[in-house]
């Protein structure tokens, strides 16, 4: 690496310019704030079994996070506001919130 940094003129190797080209990863301010708000205007519901142990809380058994993504992508075109990424929705759901889904009980 030092060989191809060489400055011809002077003869010295120059600083390492890897990584200094700015964050095109970096999500806009304003989109944590309106996804935290999307998934706390969905229902939540505490468990009926594991209230007491646990501060976990269940969405019905008619979303996924799928669905959850496709009702944000909804909600911000109506708004004219540029969506979120789905790996990025994936990440706030799972990082910043304690949720699970009902699961559909069996008739016997």
């Amino acid at each position: 690496m030092a060989h191809s940094t060489k400055n011809v003129e002077t003869n010295t190797s120059t600083h390492d310019q890897r990584g200094k080209n700015g964050n095109n990863r970096r999500v806009a301010k304003g989109d944590p704030v309106l996804v935290r708000e999307h998934m706390k205007s969905l229902p939540a519901v505490e468990s009926h079994y594991c209230r007491a142990h646990t501060k976990r809380e269940y969405l019905g058994s008619h979303l996924s996070i799928g669905k959850m993504y496709e009702l944000c992508l909804q909600q911000r075109c109506t708004e004219k506001i540029t969506a979120v990424r789905k790996s990025m929705y994936y990440r706030f759901f799972f990082t910043d919130f304690n949720l699970g889904f009902h699961s559909e009980k069996r008739q016997m």
